[in-house]
């Protein structure tokens, strides 16, 4: 008889094929019971918060998956089920958690301000970024600085590293 498909294996996750921004996940289909998968729906846990359903189904035919659109330096669980025609399967048990790899911040400083501050530095303020992408402990910020000549611009600009990712100013001498 027609019944409803068994859930699939427990997915797992291929380090190899991880990047910041997204996973591949493998499974074992269960049973189909009797009657044709249309589809898998695959769900996703961030940073240990709720169950949500990723936005595509999966053609029933494979057995990896790369899940793409993840945020850089984040912890991810995966689950799935299967539907067939009379219905769903459960939910697979958790994939193990994983961490998506780090990335370059995804904006740049805002509200950058450079005032004098003695005759010889001036004090260099910004806007602090909200999503680092990776992990905050070498976290921080590069200031580059050019003299400016009548002749034109120094081709020697050297930088100053401010660590941190809550600082907001510097001064350069």
């Amino acid at each position: 008889t027609r019944e409803l498909p068994s859930p699939p294996s427990q997915p797992l996750i291929s380090v190899s094929q991880s990047s910041s921004k997204q996973v591949t996940i493998s499974w074992t289909p269960g049973r189909d019971g009797f009657a044709p998968l249309r589809y898998y729906t695959v769900q996703i846990a961030s940073q240990g918060g709720p169950w949500w359903t990723y936005q595509y189904k999966i053609d029933p035919t494979l057995r990896t998956y790369t899940i793409t659109n993840l945020k850089p330096f984040t912890t991810y669980q995966f689950r799935l089920k299967a539907t067939n025609d009379i219905g769903d399967s459960g939910w697979s048990s958790e994939s193990p958690i994983t961490r998506t790899l780090p990335a370059p911040p995804d904006s740049i400083p805002q509200n950058v301000e450079v005032s004098p501050y003695t005759p010889t530095s001036v004090l260099v303020k910004w806007d602090p970024l909200e999503d680092w992408n990776g992990d905050d402990m070498g976290a921080g910020y590069r200031v580059q600085y050019c003299l400016i000549t009548q002749q034109g611009v120094s081709t020697a600009c050297p930088s100053a590293i401010v660590r941190g990712k809550n600082r907001t100013q510097t001064t350069i001498e």
